[in-house]
């Protein structure tokens, strides 16, 4: 090669360079790259009645404390064996869970690099002794099949800021990050809070007039303490309120105190509009008890309290009352029990009087996070009362008459009314009977609020001072048995 040419290629090897690196340093426009996953299922489509476990995990940060919940389906229920396969009967919210992962799309990948999972939150909580940052650690939710092989399984990390119904998740195992439609609802599936996973109206009340459920005739609340040591379970009253629905609000029907002068036992009161307001938000939290824990009773108890009718060894009672229910007896609408913080009983229009017993305080750590709690225990019978048997009129004859059909007829219908009412009530002893559940003190004092009993005959005695009628035309107060507080008083007014 001569020397015309060496220089040619020399200055065309500088031309390509020069080209070359004015090419890399010029301000070319970024050019975004597509993925071929985006726009595609983040999981292959599942069938939900292949999914027969959930397991939810994520780190407590004010416990600091890695909680799990886990949830299995036996045959058509699906419960939670951590709670002695208590039934996990918030169905939606279950719902939720099983299908939560079948319509994920992807919109976005947003890093392949593992370390990046810090800042986008989805760090796999089962690293959390490992994590330094717990922030970073997301909530892992996995389904699996009745083989126990995973269906699929994510890990849910930090809002998307400019999106807040998206979040950044990961598959675990995976370093890829995605961006995919994860709003509350879906959120609502992943809690690990075992109240979430259970329906606040435990005694199947109606909410609201179109809804499925028991309708309200109504309540009385039984307002009294017994003392753990007392050898005589002396109860030690505090109020006896009986409400009922009216113009579809609850009104308080009587209010009655104890009174022990001149050989009277209770004085029946006068309401003011803010213990009306309390007496009445009491009735809210009886379809909202919100289940903190629960505790399942021995066997031959439960036995006993789902089937009045069967052999009763006297010592089940004996652990009944170290749990603070005492035994009174049995009667025809089942059995009856004092307790040691009182009682709320609610009447349904189908003829059942359900009784919510409140026991003791229970371990302040039991229902978790250090908060009190109350022990619960719930028994249903047929509300003869209510149900009151057609009585023969005087006179009238056995025969083909139209008036003693007509009579017949009547007792017939009576006898279907409480076929219906015996079938709820063992429904809800079946549902009730083995379990003592575990409530906030928050709830129970709702529940039964305390109202001060000086304050109360102080209004009333003002009252009277100020020439205010008398109760009956003597001046005497109503009587009434501590143990009948308002059994008489039958409300029959429906709820609107």
């Amino acid at each position: 090669m001569n020397s015309a040419s060496r220089t040619t290629l020399l200055m065309m090897v500088l031309a390509i360079a020069s080209v070359a690196v004015s090419m890399y340093f010029y301000p070319w426009e970024e050019v975004a790259t597509t993925d071929a996953e985006i726009g595609q299922p983040l999981f292959e489509e599942y069938r939900a009645v292949d999914v027969r476990g959930v397991d939810i995990l994520r780190y407590n940060s004010d416990r600091q404390v890695l909680d799990r919940l886990k949830l299995v389906r036996r045959g058509e229920r699906w419960v939670v064996p951590s709670k002695q396969d208590f039934e996990a009967s918030e169905s939606s919210r279950v719902a939720v869970a099983v299908n939560s992962l079948n319509d994920k799309t992807i919109y976005e990948v947003i890093s392949e690099n593992q370390e990046d999972h810090i800042k986008f939150g989805v760090v796999d909580p089962s690293d959390s002794s490992n994590s330094k940052n717990v922030s970073s650690l997301g909530r892992k939710l996995t389904l699996t099949d009745r083989n126990n092989k995973t269906i699929a399984d994510i890990i849910v990390g930090s809002r998307v800021k400019s999106s807040p119904e998206k979040r950044y998740v990961r598959v675990p195992g995976k370093p890829r990050v995605y961006v995919v439609d994860f709003d509350q609802l879906s959120m609502a599936g992943m809690m690990t809070e075992f109240a979430g996973w259970v329906s606040p109206n435990l005694l199947n009340m109606k909410t609201r007039q179109d809804d499925d459920g028991r309708q309200l005739r109504g309540i009385e609340i039984d307002s009294y303490r017994i003392a753990p040591d007392d050898p005589t379970m002396t109860k030690k009253h505090t109020y006896q309120a009986a409400l009922v629905p009216l113009n579809g609000k609850l009104e308080v029907k009587s209010l009655r105190v104890p009174y022990e002068e001149q050989g009277k036992t209770w004085k029946e009161l006068p309401t003011t509009p803010k213990q009306q307001r309390m007496l009445s938000a009491a009735v809210v939290r009886l379809v909202e008890i919100v289940v903190d824990d629960v505790v399942r009773k021995e066997p031959a108890l439960a036995a006993v309290l789902r089937d009045p009718s069967s052999e009763v060894d006297p010592e089940l009672f004996a652990s009944l009352a170290s749990k603070g229910f005492i035994k009174k007896g049995l009667k025809p609408s089942g059995w009856e029990f004092d307790s040691l913080n009182g009682q709320v009983r609610v009447a349904t229009t189908e003829g059942v009087v359900s009784t919510v017993s409140i026991g003791p305080v229970g371990n302040a750590n039991s229902a978790g996070g250090g908060k009190l709690n109350y022990v619960l225990m719930i028994n249903s019978g047929v509300d003869y009362d209510f149900l009151q048997e057609p009585q023969r009129p005087e006179g009238l004859a056995n025969d083909e008459s139209d008036a003693n059909k007509a009579f017949l007829r009547l007792v017939e219908a009576w006898k279907a009314r409480v076929d219906i009412a015996s079938r709820v009530a063992d429904e809800l002893n079946a549902m009730h009977g083995e379990w003592y559940y575990l409530v906030s003190d928050s709830l129970v004092n709702a529940m039964r609020p305390d109202i001060p009993l000086a304050s109360l005959v102080a209004e009333d005695a003002g009252a009277e001072s100020e020439g205010s009628e008398p109760d009956s035309a003597d001046g005497a107060e109503q009587e009434a048995s501590p143990e009948q507080p308002a059994e008489s008083q039958d409300p029959d007014e429906n709820r609107e």
